[in-house]
Formats: C-alpha cells, structure tokens, sequence
C-alpha cells in the first residue's frame, strides 16, 4: 500500500498559489490592455473627424490610398501617408522632400509637393 501525505505547506499549495498568481496577473495585464484598447479607439475617432474637416477636398481620402502615387510603396506603421499639396495624391516622405508655394491651391508658402509634381513645374 502507498499513501501520500500532503501537509499544508506542501509543493502542491505552493503550485496552487503560483497558478493563481499568473492566473491573476494575466487577468489585470488583459483588463489593462482592453483599457488602453477602448481609450486610443475613443480617442481616434475625434481626431479622424477633426482630421477629415480640416482636409482640403481635392486631396484623395486617406482610406483611398494603399501606396505612394511616385514608387508604389504601401503605407503602414513604417511608411506614413503624406497629401501633395498639388495634385491631392497620398505620396510618401521620399517622394516628397520638395517644398514650393501651390498658388491655384491657396498655399502661399512652401508646403509639401509630390516629385512628380515639382517636374511639371
């Protein structure tokens, strides 16, 4: 016959309380996150709003453009999306360190211009 004897500052307990502890602390880690998450997702609408107001009507709406109208790089994280002043077209910060005034546009000083659009000139 075998028997075990389990007293009650046994490994076992000492398991029980590590296992309850990760259980705990992943539990506090996702309320965190969901918290974080619901906070920039209230926050992000406002500033799409305000973003979108203040967006001249010629440019191409950001949820239009995939890529850079010059290379075809896709927009994402590591690529922001930029507005030529001219022409209105989602262009990347590659395509468009050039600055000039866009008269027929209403820009009096320099502001961003896509590549393309600085050639025509």
């Amino acid at each position: 016959v075998f028997t075990i004897t389990v007293s009650a500052n046994s490994n076992l307990d000492v398991l029980d309380d590590i296992d309850d502890t990760e259980v705990r602390v992943r539990k506090y880690g996702e309320v965190v996150v969901n918290t974080i998450s619901t906070v920039a997702s209230v926050l992000e609408y406002p500033r799409d709003l305000i973003k979108s107001s203040a967006r001249p009507t010629y440019w191409v709406p950001d949820h239009e453009v995939s890529h850079c109208c010059c290379c075809e790089v896709v927009f994402g994280p590591q690529e922001m999306l930029h507005h030529c002043r001219d022409c209105g077209r989602g262009v990347c910060a590659k395509c468009s360190p050039g600055r000039r005034p866009v008269l027929r546009r209403g820009w009096d000083n320099p502001v961003r211009v896509c590549d393309q659009c600085l050639k025509q000139d």
